[in-house]
């Protein structure tokens, strides 16, 4: 009997253990969903206003490291497309890992209810053509600053706007081989409006 009641005082340990630590990690865990503005700057073989809109939708997770470090990682879908050919254009599909840095909490630990988070990192962008069956997988390193407004402790409304840079791109934003180039490095910016969720406390 007292082994019993032994290993069941033990796993009731062990599990409150458990809730604690699976709490701790929630409530540095951040989950955002962001959707704007994507603007072409190179290679500018087109007219970047022909193929640039709002074609960008954005997924994220955030793991806060302590009050000012963290890693985030991203998916986003990108597309660029031509304004009067809707068959010009190239489909981006974006896998990013980044540090972050939340500068107002340098600044002024007091301030709860804005943010401002800066971010940089490297990934994979993986481009298909609209106007061919060409593929263009590349690798990227983007820099950016999202502002946010704290709505509650767990809701915040942001912008993101986002410097994305290319390496070895093959395919222009019209869809179709850069002249002259076999490969270059490319680049756009991302302007995003999205909703962020702790998931802790």
């Amino acid at each position: 009997m007292k082994k019993l009641v032994l290993v069941a005082a033990l796993a009731v340990v062990s599990l409150n253990e458990m809730n604690a630590q699976e709490s701790s990690f929630l409530d540095k865990v951040t989950l955002e969903a962001g959707y704007g503005y994507n603007l072409a700057f190179s290679p500018d073989n087109v007219d970047r206003t022909d193929v640039s809109g709002l074609n960008t939708i954005q997924l994220g997770a955030n793991y806060q490291l302590n009050n000012l470090w963290g890693v985030r990682g991203t998916y986003s879908n990108t597309t660029f497309k031509h304004k009067d050919f809707s068959n010009h254009g190239v489909n981006y599909n974006k896998l990013t890992a980044e540090a972050t840095y939340q500068v107002l909490q340098a600044i002024n630990p007091q301030i709860t209810k804005f943010d401002v988070m800066a971010h940089a990192g490297f990934g994979l962008n993986f481009g298909k053509s609209k106007a061919t069956d060409a593929t263009d997988a590349m690798g990227n390193f983007q820099i950016g600053l999202k502002p946010q407004y704290n709505v509650s402790d767990r809701v915040g409304i942001f912008l993101d706007g986002t410097y994305i840079m290319n390496f070895s791109q093959n395919v222009g934003y019209n869809g179709y081989s850069i002249p002259g180039e076999d490969s270059t490095t490319g680049g756009y910016v991302t302007g995003l409006i999205g909703v962020s969720i702790k998931l802790g406390k």
